[in-house]
């Protein structure tokens, strides 16, 4: 093999890993471009978990209990951004402050960090059936 076929085969590796990484739960910055707050008028009353819901990221376990509140604050194209009421919820593994579950149709599909002004995508949706009324 010469030395220019090594190089293209690790470049064609690095590149496929880089794919699979991102599809496993990469951090996309792009995504925290387009984030748009609920005016304050429009902030309607927070919803509740109905089931606790157990998440696993690359770097740990995220846990959200059933029964936790959530405000709608906003939204991003890939769905709707919303804030722990009662206490600041947050990711281990070296992201900067805050972590804003998003949700598209009952489902968790990703995180939203402000903090990193970044999207933290599931790399597989998880149930999260919200309340209201409660």
């Amino acid at each position: 093999m010469t030395l220019h076929a090594a190089h293209a085969r690790t470049l064609v590796f690095a590149i496929g890993l880089s794919a699979l990484l991102v599809g496993c739960g990469g951090l996309d910055t792009r995504a925290g471009a387009h984030y748009v707050s609920v005016p304050a008028s429009e902030l309607r009353r927070p919803v509740s978990l109905v089931d606790p819901v157990q998440v696993q990221l690359p770097k740990g376990t995220v846990n959200l209990p059933a029964g936790s509140r959530w405000q709608k604050i906003g939204a991003i194209p890939r769905g709707d951004v919303y804030r722990r009421v009662d206490e600041m919820f947050s990711l281990e593994g070296g992201y900067r402050g805050e972590a804003l579950p998003v949700i598209q149709a009952g489902q968790l599909i990703g995180f939203y960090l402000p903090g990193e002004r970044g999207y933290l995508s599931l790399g597989k949706p998880v149930r999260a059936p919200l309340q209201t009324g409660f």
